[in-house]
């Protein structure tokens, strides 16, 4: 991604963001808005970029709240989802993409996309999810009740981790074994998944072991570095805030806010299953997605939590498509 495209925005609520801004060679064709998730950046979407901008899409990438060279608040509530969401809306007026928006979130990308489809439906033709799907505003449910159900639902804990991001000491813990950390994050199997990172306790084990996983085959020696040191930089105390406002009470209070009447989403959704996410398991977002997007299409890729990258020919393809209806 050229370096020279990036730009500072600050928003409404005085928050300073690094956007990748690349304007459209084709003005009949709608704006790209990436936004990844965790542990990430912009550089997530490198191949999404390449593929979209030779197709004449505008592009805009911004790095996340925490992240990369956006500003890092570490006080949770400023990462209340539909504030995230109306950030995005303060980087698209700021770089004055037009009329036809479509908004792509990966992992915690897919949280804000969620909102931006809630609360501003009418800035954008379409939205898409990948890897996790549409979240439904929580009004009701605590972390230890979401614990508990979805792991019912699996058969084991899915989210235990949340309680390790979310305890004070973390970042500290993460930035000494960095290595191992980045190891699983960006490896992450099926089986690893299941012993060493979900469940509540088992990734602060495996991070005191050292442990590390060997080099996933979709990304080269150089993309695993040159991601690991821009995280390593940017530092993981900011990132770990959108865990600690989903196990407090910043999520629900702030879903308290979204009429219900918001909760439909009836803009067209794109979602793209990882169905060797053992974490983001597609059955819990295919049926998000099928109670609450009527105008849905999923399709599922035999790749885990990364698709982006790992199954990123067959994907851009079929995002290209989708995208071509929206015309």
């Amino acid at each position: 991604m050229d370096s020279s495209l990036y730009r500072t925005v600050t928003t409404s609520r005085g928050l300073a963001y690094s956007v990748y801004y690349c304007k459209g060679s084709d003005p009949a064709k709608p704006t790209l808005v990436f936004l990844h998730g965790f542990p990430s950046s912009s550089y997530d979407w490198r191949h999404q970029v390449a593929y979209f901008q030779l197709r004449g899409h505008g592009i805009v990438v911004p790095d996340m709240l925490g992240y990369g060279q956006t500003d890092k608040p570490t006080d949770a509530a400023q990462y209340a989802a539909s504030l995230l969401a109306k950030d995005i809306v303060d980087v698209l007026d700021a770089v004055q993409v037009g009329e036809r928006v479509i908004a792509i979130g990966h992992d915690w990308g897919s949280r804000v996309t969620s909102r931006l489809a809630s609360l501003y439906a009418d800035r954008f033709v379409a939205v898409a999810f990948l890897a996790v799907g549409y979240g439904v505003p929580n009004t009701t449910a605590t972390y230890p009740q979401i614990l508990a159900h979805t792991a019912t639902l699996a058969g084991y804990e899915l989210f235990g981790y949340w309680d390790f991001f979310s305890a004070q000491g973390a970042d500290k813990i993460i930035a000494e074994h960095y290595n191992s950390f980045w190891s699983i994050a960006m490896g992450l199997d099926p089986e690893s998944a299941k012993t060493h990172f979900a469940p509540t306790g088992a990734l602060k084990a495996w991070l005191l072991e050292d442990a590390v996983l060997p080099l996933p085959s979709y990304l080269t020696e150089e993309e695993y570095s040159k991601q690991k040191e821009n995280f390593v930089k940017s530092g993981i105390a900011a990132p770990l805030c959108w865990y600690k406002a989903l196990t407090s009470s910043v999520d629900m209070e702030d879903s308290k806010m979204i009429p219900q009447d918001k909760y439909v989403v009836n803009l067209p959704v794109f979602f793209g299953a990882a169905k060797n996410d053992a974490i983001a398991l597609p059955v819990l977002g295919k049926g998000s997605v099928q109670k609450f997007c009527p105008n849905n299409t999923i399709v599922e890729y035999d790749a885990g939590h990364w698709l982006i990258w790992e199954a990123k020919d067959k994907l851009n393809d079929d995002l290209a498509n989708w995208i071509d209806l929206q015309n």
